[in-house]
């Protein structure tokens, strides 16, 4: 949970960073594709939980 905290603050900076260069389209895109791959974090590990994986 801290490791993705940290990852989504730096993801957060370089958006940021690099705004005067991305539409408002494209940042929603990149903030959305964050959100599915914690989604898929979350599917993975439960998965594994239940000796799915």
């Amino acid at each position: 949970m801290k490791k993705m905290i940290v990852i989504s603050v730096i993801l957060f900076l370089i958006i940021n960073a690099f705004a005067a260069t991305f539409s408002n389209e494209e940042i929603n895109g990149i903030l959305l594709m964050g959100e599915e791959e914690k989604l898929a974090r979350d599917a993975y590990l439960e998965l594994y939980d239940l000796n799915f994986l």
